[in-house]
């Protein structure tokens, strides 16, 4: 079906009438354009959504490995403290502030990193597709995200070890058997 339409307000209320998700849509002199850039967003967001997901694996193998052997090569350590009277849960929270601390530089670190890539492919995408349109939108949500998984992340490969060292017998973390 076509319309023709030689005003804003007639396109307006076409494109109210008959909106995108429809099927319908306007065509205009600007039309071709708009939908050319929406195209070149989603394929954008698309990459982004795998280089994010690449990046959030090869985090959380180094956060992991990191936390291990961390933990593990500070097997000693905690085999004396056990030795000296500390309970389990004294020796755990040592090393969940450790993690803790970890958690917030790492988030801190991934969030001024997402703002400065962000702004970086925004201007890139801009001065490609000459357009004033950003694809990539930075909000609340996406730092809360961050400083979650980080959180979550950190705490979950710093209690594995702990509690598995924590159950040895102090003599037996001290010989490191």
């Amino acid at each position: 079906m076509l319309f023709k339409a030689s005003d804003k307000k007639d396109i307006k209320n076409i494109s109210d009438m008959y909106p995108y998700e429809n099927k319908f849509g306007v065509k205009s002199s600007y039309s071709q354009i708009l939908y050319g850039e929406a195209s070149a967003f989603n394929m954008f967001a698309k990459i982004a959504f795998y280089v994010s997901l690449v990046f959030l694996v090869f985090t959380v193998f180094l956060i992991v490995n990191f936390m291990f052997t961390s933990i593990t090569y500070r097997k000693k350590e905690i085999g004396v403290l056990r030795a000296l009277g500390s309970r389990s849960m004294d020796v755990i929270k040592i090393f969940l502030w450790e993690a803790i601390c970890l958690s917030v530089i790492s988030g801190t670190i991934a969030s001024i990193l997402l703002v400065v890539v962000s702004n970086f492919m925004n201007k890139f995408i801009m001065g490609i597709m000459d357009t004033l349109t950003t694809p990539f939108v930075v909000g609340i949500r996406q730092f809360l995200v961050i400083y979650i998984v980080v959180f979550l992340l950190t705490i979950i490969s710093s209690i594995l070890p702990l509690l598995k060292i924590s159950k040895m017998k102090p003599i037996d973390a001290i010989l490191n058997k």
